[in-house]
């Protein structure tokens, strides 16, 4: 897919933490063929209580961050290529043994992902710090893990970089009316998509990472909605109220939630007597 690009524009500027485009990248390519995201499902939006809300935004899932590491001077929504998320994943330690023992080496920083920085113009990430042997240059002399001019006249989706003035998806709509259906509505089951539940798999993967291996967090999952019509199912985090999200379940018309077989429930003696006396 291909589009022109957009005419003049103000200024656009923000930064937020690379790890944060790595958990949404499954989010916004899920998107990338849809024409209601066509000037992209990524977006960024300054936060009154400081830092920026960073997200992305599907037909079928959204989440939301709230950085207070991030910045942006405007509201934003733009296009990553799939390089550059390939760029901002995180880097895992290494593993290593010695005499049966087990040990995990941290990457050097100057390896990993840190800021990703968005600006009409195009695109960079910079590791966390500059590499040593960049020492002896000058104080502005950064070399990045990525980089990319925005793309002009012609954009190529998942492989041009884009960014334009204002936020096009209306986020907080379906926050607001999750939100407002899931306070005090009874437990209930109901269908979804497991591949769609997947898009938010890195979302949870960091949630997880960051919280004490002793007490990791419960993930919420709380449908709205009826049976005959199902709203976005709302998902929170313990102790993470700067993550959001929702994805849509599937629309049962009429079924039932399969019951459990029979044989599943009994032991084997009595499923052999039963057989035996059948007999």
């Amino acid at each position: 897919m291909s589009k022109t690009a957009p005419g003049k524009q103000k200024n656009l500027m923000g930064n937020f933490p690379a790890k944060l485009a790595w958990a949404l990248e499954p989010i916004a390519e899920y998107a990338e063929n849809d024409l209601r995201f066509w000037d992209g499902s990524l977006f960024m939006e300054p936060a009154p209580e400081g830092g920026a809300f960073i997200g992305a935004a599907s037909s079928h899932a959204m989440a939301v961050f709230h950085a207070q590491d991030a910045w942006c001077n405007s509201a934003m929504t733009f296009r990553m290529p799939h390089e550059a998320f390939r760029a901002a994943e995180p880097r895992y330690p290494v593993e290593m043994t010695y005499c049966g023992e087990h040990f995990a080496v941290d990457v050097p920083e100057w390896m990993q992902p840190g800021t990703i920085w968005v600006t009409n113009a195009g695109m960079f990430i910079q590791p966390k710090m500059r590499a040593p042997c960049f020492a002896e240059e000058a104080g502005d002399f950064y070399p990045v893990l990525f980089d990319r001019t925005a793309s002009v006249g012609h954009h190529h989706v998942g492989i041009d970089y884009t960014a334009t003035e204002g936020v096009k998806v209306e986020w907080r709509r379906p926050l607001i009316k999750a939100g407002t259906e899931a306070s005090g509505a009874p437990i209930r089951s109901f269908a979804a998509n497991p591949g769609i539940i997947s898009l938010l798999e890195r979302v949870f993967d960091l949630a997880i990472a960051e919280s004490p291996p002793e007490a990791p967090p419960a993930i919420f999952h709380r449908p709205t909605g009826t049976d005959e019509q199902p709203g976005p199912v709302l998902v929170t985090i313990t102790d993470r109220p700067d993550i959001v999200a929702t994805y849509m379940p599937l629309k049962i018309d009429g079924k039932t939630a399969p019951t459990i077989p029979w044989n599943f429930l009994k032991p084997p003696a009595e499923q052999n007597s039963e057989a035996n006396d059948a007999a």
